[in-house]
């Protein structure tokens, strides 16, 4: 889910490790706050599996997130991920071009 998260934000075009060092102006990154995961049904070795990211709620300073892992039509997880934006390990505001992309 991790994975799932970082590319659903690389699609959107924020580049994390760009945020993390600072190249775009203030550094900062983003940390799982809260999670709420549902085991539906058992993934096994060698599933081919995917993952489905999307915003539900974008706030001042945090998102929550959807996730779910498939195999094939079959929804294996679902997940409620609350995503806080942080600097300097201290929450921070969601810059606004960041915030525009992901509304």
């Amino acid at each position: 889910m991790e994975r799932g998260r970082t590319e659903m934000l690389r699609a959107k075009g924020v580049d994390q490790g760009a945020s993390l060092a600072g190249e775009a102006g203030a550094r900062f990154g983003f940390a799982v706050r809260a999670m709420n995961v549902e085991f539906l049904k058992p993934a096994r070795m060698d599933d081919l599996l995917t993952v489905e990211t999307g915003v539900a709620e974008l706030g001042g300073a945090s998102m929550e997130l959807i996730q779910r892992i498939l195999r094939g039509a079959d929804v294996l997880i679902e997940a409620r991920v609350r995503i806080a934006c942080v600097a300097e390990g201290r929450p921070c505001r969601i810059p606004a071009a960041i915030r525009a992309t992901l509304a």
